[in-house]
């Protein structure tokens, strides 16, 4: 079975990042961009998604915790890593709203990464 990574990031080069960091572990796994909270909604509650990577501050401050919070109160409980350079409250309010974890970009650890989202894509 195929493993379906979505990434949403408004920034080209994060967005390529991330995808880079998926797909250099995992080079089977399928990974879909968007670029907005409103697109990451509309494609994981109408995909199948093994693992969601969102940045928060996308077309809106908080874009990403927005869509976290619909994603979740949809009962979607696909595997969702937030990633910010913002506020503090970002990542106690991700995981408070159901992300599996957070990532600082002023901190970006791709190791880190590989080995949390691992357990979801193998």
């Amino acid at each position: 079975m195929v493993k379906n990574v979505i990434v949403a990031d408004d920034h080209p080069s994060w967005r390529g990042m991330y995808v880079d960091v998926v797909k250099g572990s995992f080079p089977d796994v399928h990974v879909d961009t968007v670029e907005t909270g409103s697109d990451l909604v509309r494609r994981v509650l109408q995909g199948d998604y093994s693992l969601v990577i969102s940045d928060n501050d996308m077309e809106e401050k908080g874009a990403g915790l927005k869509a976290l919070q619909t994603i979740r109160q949809s009962g979607n409980n696909v595997p969702l890593y937030i990633v910010s350079g913002g506020s503090s409250d970002v990542p106690r309010n991700a995981l408070r709203y159901g992300a599996n974890g957070f990532y600082d970009k002023a901190n970006f650890d791709s190791d880190k990464v590989v080995e949390d989202i691992a357990q979801h894509l193998r």
